[in-house]
This record gives C-alpha cells, structure tokens and sequence, in this order.
C-alpha cells in the first residue's frame, strides 16, 4: 500500500481521487457543445464618466466572436441601472472563450466611454465539481474594473448557467427576470 502512498485505511478517498483525476482527464479530451446563459440582474454604484450627471449605462456581453450589444437599451443618468436581461451563447468546452461584460456610458456626441468591465473562465466552472453540483446558481456580484483606475467602478449582479446542447435545456432555471421587480 505504501507504493500507492496509502499508509492507512483511508483508501476510499484516495480512489476517488485517482477516478476524479480520470473523470476530469476524460472530460478534457472531448469537446461538447454548451448553451451558456448569462442572467443579467443590475448594476450597482456605477462610476460617472458624464460631467454633471451619473452615467447612461449599457451592456456589452461578449464570447468570442458573440456580441450582444444593449446600446440601444442604455439607462438615462442611473448609476445603480436595472438590466433584466438573459442572453445565451454557444461554446465548445474546453476551448471556450472567456464571457466577457464591458459596462458602457452611452453619449451620442463625444463617444461612449467603458464604465468597468469584468471577466469570467467558462472552463473553470464547467469542469469545476464544486459549481456543477450547486443545482440553483447563486447570484453574483461581479466588481468592474477599468484599466485607468485602482479601484472598482462598481458592481453588476448575474449568474451563469452552462448546459451540454445534448441535456434537456428546460432545466435552466425558471426564473422570469425580464420583468422588473
């Protein structure tokens, strides 16, 4: 047993471990394609980047080359804006790119201007075991940050779900966030 580093009876969780390994190893092999739903909730305590006023915020959602755009939906002067929004996407994991959130200040005269923007790792929760046996996502607060300034420029609240295309995708969380609260 000491060859196999088990120096004790404790040799449940060394096997998991060792068919955890090969689970993960095999799920790196294959690629699957997935729906990644992102639920957009809110902004809050936006940064202004208009003089005067707060922000007029939009949404930019990004994966790869996947661009939801929500210019045309900013929010007039609000820094704690309202999204209600869901978007889907589609990726192959692994090899998935980032979903990255840019919040925007809309201004038809001077240029639209970055809020913040956060990033999340598609693959570090899809592989994670951890995430994937939480059955309700929680609702995040994601901080975003700006390339010019140290601190955060506020937060938005979401949650992610990722579903292989194969799964029934009915299982998405049932929750009607299109309509304001």
């Amino acid at each position: 047993m000491e060859p196999l580093g088990v120096r004790h009876l404790n040799i449940t969780k060394k096997m998991a471990d060792i068919l955890s390994d090969v689970f993960l190893r095999n799920s790196l092999l294959k690629e699957v394609e997935c729906v990644i739903r992102v639920y957009m909730i809110s902004g809050a305590q936006f940064a202004s980047r208009d003089s005067g006023s707060e922000s007029d915020p939009y949404l930019i959602l990004s994966v790869g080359d996947k661009v939801f755009n929500e210019r045309d939906n900013y929010v007039l002067d609000n820094a704690n804006p309202g999204f209600y929004k869901h978007f889907d996407f589609t990726g192959y994991l692994p090899g998935c790119p980032q979903l990255q959130i840019h919040a925007m200040d809309y201004d038809d005269l001077f240029g639209d201007d970055l809020i913040g923007e956060t990033v999340i790792d598609l693959e570090d929760r899809y592989f994670s075991a951890d995430w994937n046996i939480i059955t309700h996502k929680p609702i995040e607060q994601r901080k975003l940050y700006h390339p010019s300034y140290e601190k955060d420029q506020g937060v938005v609240r979401l949650w992610v779900e990722i579903l292989p295309t194969n799964q029934d995708l009915s299982t998405f969380q049932d929750y009607d966030i299109t309509e304001k609260p």
